[in-house]
């Protein structure tokens, strides 16, 4: 069952099957954030599938370019076959190009993600803020550069005044509190409802903030009820 098939029919309105509706209530994000191997296994499959359909596609492809070329050529003199050739040449060259460049630009655009995300990581742990990816959402989101070490400094001093809750205490949690994961745990919650409030905000979402949506909500869920267990325990 795809999660993200689903989820793009629930955003279009589009009506669920039974079962789909019950993979959709019995779905549980994975508690490591990754994805289980079962699942992995199965798109690797299908990608594979998938690239050997494309092969086979190419290759029958070009017989049947070869043969149309054959029968262009046929009734052609010689200077105006030589003109065809170059005409193809020409434009299998600019197709090579094409997919290079566009190979290129993609590797630079990971390579671009990858550098963001590590100097958020870097910036949330400096400032013992809980949630990166939010942290990142956040800095994005206000046009901050992260190497402009005055403006991070700026931006990350407000936020602690308007979120404190993301924020991990300085002092050490006493002996058998477990104060650092409470901490951690509330701060992750604080965050996921902030970013839930900006979703509700929208008319309109996209696949990938509906799925957003639900994790957020169970990743809220989750944070609130270590917090009441927390609280019970020390009023006993």
């Amino acid at each position: 069952m795809d999660l993200l098939k689903i989820l793009s029919k629930i955003a279009k309105g589009e009506a669920l099957t039974d079962e789909e509706k019950k993979f959709a209530g019995e779905y549980r994000p994975d508690d490591t954030g990754r994805i289980p191997k079962e699942r992995l296994d199965q798109e690797i499959a299908k990608r594979k599938a998938a690239e050997d359909q494309l092969t086979d596609l190419n290759g029958k492809y070009a017989e049947l370019q070869a043969k149309w070329d054959e029968q262009q050529n046929a009734g052609l003199s010689e200077a105006e076959k030589a003109k065809a050739e170059s005409a193809r040449q020409l434009k299998s060259l600019q197709d090579k190009l094409a997919a290079e460049t566009k190979a290129r630009e993609e590797a630079v655009r990971k390579a671009a993600d990858l550098e963001f995300s590590v100097g958020v990581k870097e910036i949330a742990g400096k400032h013992n803020f809980t949630d990166a990816e939010y942290l990142g959402y956040r800095l994005q989101s206000a046009g901050i550069k992260l190497d402009d070490a005055n403006g991070v400094a700026s931006f990350m001093k407000e936020l602690e005044k308007t979120a404190p809750g993301l924020f991990r205490s300085s002092a050490k949690p006493g002996a058998g509190t477990g104060g650092a994961d409470q901490s951690g745990n509330a701060g992750q919650a604080a965050s996921a409802n902030l970013r839930l409030q900006e979703l509700g905000k929208k008319t309109e979402l996209s696949s990938r903030e509906v799925a957003e949506f639900i994790a957020l909500q169970e990743q809220a869920a989750n944070g609130q009820q270590t917090t009441t267990t927390s609280n019970g325990g020390q009023q006993q």
